[in-house]
């Protein structure tokens, strides 16, 4: 007979497995998102939506603003610099980085 804890045991693997799918997908859609609202690279999305340091993100989000103050107005690069932004900026809400 299995004890409670070995019964528990298979649901807690079959949950966390869930868990993996489930946030694999939910980053899928917002790289799908962002590529169809901003084009760009899914690469660098992909990239954003992995990190975890808020500092890093802050970089990343400043390194594209400044990239798209100097993009030109309706370029491919000011709206894929655009999206980059918007993708790190969701990305530190999702952590609850501290506001800039």
């Amino acid at each position: 007979m299995l004890s409670s804890m070995n019964r528990r045991s298979p649901l807690r693997a079959l949950t966390f497995a869930l868990l993996i799918v489930v946030t694999g997908c939910a980053r899928e859609s917002a790289v799908d998102t962002y590529m169809s609202d901003y084009g760009g690279s899914r690469a660098n999305y992909e990239r954003i939506a992995d990190m975890t340091d808020c500092e890093s993100l802050e970089a990343e989000y400043q390194s594209a603003a400044a990239n798209n103050a100097v993009a030109e107005a309706g370029s491919d690069a000011e709206s894929w610099t655009a999206g980059y932004m918007a993708a790190a900026e969701d990305r530190m809400e999702e952590l609850d980085c501290p506001r800039r």
